[in-house]
């Protein structure tokens, strides 16, 4: 192009072999498809995953323990574990454990919203065998202690109703010591026996010498607490 009269009198074309630059492209390329890969396996994954770097610091957060902790990744990236601990969101660090013992650590947390999960820290070291990431591994226990519980409950549900069934089939060795020749005093013995599976008060009135011991003694036979021993 002439700078004076604005006619084009020639043109320059460059040529350059980039043929040395496919392998760098390639590498490029499959990068950043481990990359798009490794993100969908970190997503996807039921449990919590929380990355810190060497030093303590929120690197990455998964989607699933932004529902355990309540909070948004935007709020947690960057900031350090001990500000969640500080917070009061998680009761103690796992990573500060980690960084400290360099190894390994394994806890129950106790988090902001009452739910308890069980945290594994791994810790993740470089060629100079310095910690350079620590990844954490969260599972919601929550709903399996509250099932364990009820499991619990029901267990001994079943036992109190299995020790009353065998009572009543298989009567007493105390009730060798009381009479039972009257309709009257039958009676009272099956009260005894529904009322002694409960965790209630029993008030028993009656005349020296009528029996109140003996009453007393069935009572606590029956009950599902007469082997425990009270300290």
């Amino acid at each position: 192009m002439n700078n004076i009269d604005n006619k084009l009198y020639g043109a320059v074309g460059i040529l350059q072999d980039l043929s040395h630059f496919e392998p760098i492209i390639k590498e490029l390329d499959t990068y950043k498809k481990l990359a798009h890969q490794l993100d969908a396996i970190f997503e996807s994954c039921q449990d919590g995953l929380y990355l810190t770097d060497g030093d303590g610091y929120t690197l990455r957060v998964n989607t699933a323990y932004e529902k355990m902790i309540g909070f948004k990744r935007e709020d947690l990236i960057g900031k350090h574990i001990s500000w969640l601990e500080e917070k009061g969101l998680i009761s103690e660090s796992v990573t500060l454990q980690v960084l400290t013992s360099k190894t390994a650590v394994s806890r129950i947390q106790k988090l902001a919203n009452q739910k308890e999960i069980l945290v594994t820290g791994t810790p993740v070291k470089n060629e100079e065998e310095n910690i350079s990431l620590v990844v954490h591994h969260a599972r919601d226990i929550t709903y399996l202690k509250a099932l364990e519980a009820e499991v619990e409950k029901a267990r001994e549900s079943n036992e109190t109703f299995s020790r009353g069934i065998s009572q009543f089939r298989f009567g007493s060795p105390v009730e060798a010591e009381f009479p039972l020749q009257s309709e009257a005093m039958k009676e009272i013995v099956r009260r005894i026996r529904r009322i002694s599976l409960f965790p209630t008060f029993v008030l028993l009135q009656g005349e020296t010498g009528v029996g109140k011991e003996v009453i007393a003694s069935m009572i606590h036979h029956y009950s599902p607490r007469a082997k425990k021993t009270v300290h």
